[in-house]
């Protein structure tokens, strides 16, 4: 109901982040101002938020907004589950990708599981294949977990795609040294420019 009202408020083309645990705990809008960002950025993420619940709040968290870009950040709370099947996780993360895809203009990124368990490293490598698979882009913030500040140094590294202009000269360094400070290697262009799913 929170989400339907503010909807009524929401400006099309812009940022939607949605996901469970880890996402819902950050306060993007603010961050995004601290690090003056004109983009609107609307969390749409739920604490307990699990792929057997997705489709019922899609529509409201995704869909009516029409946004630009959707950072996904799906699985903490599935892998809680001691019944947790990957096979169907990445299944369900499938049809969801799809359907945003069939519904909105957005380009998707996916962002892993943010958990130190072995659980989520087996997710996170399958979700980086299927961002593959599906010409998303995967971004891995998972080194921002063993710092101080985790939720502080995930929004830097997802600063610089946080855009929905071109990004300058200033914006694609600072893409490209988040790049190899989260994996360690090279920088390709298509990650950094967030290529659109299905195209």
């Amino acid at each position: 109901m929170k989400f339907r009202e503010l909807n009524a408020k929401i400006k099309n083309g812009s940022i939607v982040f949605f996901g469970s645990k880890f996402f819902s705990s950050m306060p993007a809008s603010e961050l995004a101002k601290m690090y003056g960002l004109d983009e609107e950025i609307y969390n749409r993420s739920i604490e307990n938020l699990n792929m057997d619940i997705v489709s019922s709040y899609l529509n409201t968290c995704v869909l009516e907004l029409m946004p630009a870009k959707v950072f996904l950040n799906l699985g903490d709370s599935d892998i809680e589950n001691g019944s947790f099947n990957l096979d169907s996780f990445i299944s369900k993360y499938e049809w969801l990708l799809y359907t945003i895809h069939t519904k909105t203009k957005a380009k998707m990124y996916i962002i892993p599981v943010m958990s130190s368990s072995p659980i989520a490293a087996s997710v996170n490598t399958e979700l980086e294949k299927l961002a593959k698979k599906y010409n998303c882009s995967f971004i891995d913030i998972t080194p921002a977990l063993s710092t101080e500040k985790p939720l502080l140094k995930s929004f830097e590294i997802l600063k610089p795609y946080l855009r929905t202009h071109p990004i300058n000269f200033a914006d694609a360094m600072d893409a490209g040294n988040n790049y190899y400070f989260s994996n360690g290697t090279g920088m390709d262009s298509q990650s950094l420019a967030g290529t659109p799913v299905f195209s």
